[in-house]
């Protein structure tokens, strides 16, 4: 082991490459850079949670010497308390339920259809060119634009729902489907048409490994989009779910409820976020996170 002006180590012929033992080697100031502490590790976490108590100060001080119309921001420790209520009721599991139901449908018909549609548009540029005016209009119109047309399709039942998870959904997947095929190395593309691979081959060891990355950010995307789509139809629809429950909540009065389900809404959001980013981070591995997002430089 030599160990260089800055701190730097190289490995000669015959020594360990343990870093532990490259880390003892290491001058004290090198060795407090190269051995990361505890508190580095939990820094995200304390600022994190400083957040969230930054954010519980600020709706308490709100509540409590705010002037606001009635008890329209109640405080934070009756909305906990309901909150508590609420986990110990079957009708708010049932609500639960019926919102993932919806959520979950939704967003699988989503896959299937969208990314099969990412694969075709992104693997022809005609196509892409034929088919850009119509993606680029649907995909800027609002999907609550389309209640009226799900309650005349399927009217205040759980297929409005999907109706409307897919419509909202089915964009960001698919567009990051297209890109994940256009991101495509050149020399990857000249190796297959050398090596004659097969369409199979080339979708199975070419654009599939390309795709993965993109359709996963996508999904992550999509799965907020369906959610927000869900809890709206059963707000604006009245279809059962949460949506439902925080409309009847609001029109009963009921506000520490109401609170308490607006914040049910935002943990769902959380732990399918959470649940997602770590099923992408174990399935594909190779690439660093946060790389494949939708930019103005795709378009």
């Amino acid at each position: 082991m030599v160990v260089q002006e800055h701190g730097s180590a190289t490995s000669t012929p015959g020594q360990t490459d343990d870093p532990a033992a490259h880390t003892d080697k290491l001058r004290p100031a090198d060795r407090r850079r190269a051995r990361p502490t505890a508190r580095l590790r939990a820094r995200p976490v304390v600022l994190g949670s400083l957040g969230v108590v930054l954010t519980i100060g600020i709706w308490e001080f709100v509540s409590r010497f705010v002037p606001v119309p009635g008890d329209s921001v109640p405080p934070t420790f009756d909305v906990a308390r309901e909150f508590w209520h609420q986990l110990q009721l079957s009708t708010f599991w049932q609500a639960v339920w019926l919102t993932l139901q919806g959520w979950g449908i939704g967003l699988l018909i989503t896959i299937v259809i969208a990314v099969p549609f990412g694969l075709l548009v992104g693997a022809s540029r005609v196509i892409w060119r034929a088919l850009r005016p119509t993606v680029e209009f649907l995909r800027s119109v609002p999907g609550v634009a389309f209640i009226p047309v799900a309650i005349l399709l399927f009217g205040q039942e759980t297929q409005s729902t999907v109706f409307l998870v897919v419509f909202g959904a089915f964009w960001p997947l698919a567009l990051q489907a297209m890109y994940g095929v256009r991101e495509i190395d050149d020399v990857a593309r000249q190796t297959a048409r050398v090596l004659r691979l097969t369409l199979w081959q080339r979708i199975r060891h070419l654009i599939v490994p390309s795709m993965l990355p993109f359709v996963a950010t996508g999904v992550r995307i999509a799965s907020a989009i369906a959610l927000i789509a869900a809890i709206t139809c059963g707000l604006v629809l009245g279809n059962p779910g949460l949506g439902r429950s925080i409309a009847f909540a609001e029109a009963g009065a009921q506000i520490n409820q109401m609170y308490a389900l607006i914040i049910t809404s935002g943990v769902l959001g959380i732990l399918m976020n959470v649940g997602l980013t770590y099923l992408e981070r174990k399935a594909i591995f190779w690439v660093p996170q946060g790389r494949h997002q939708i930019t103005e430089s795709h378009k």
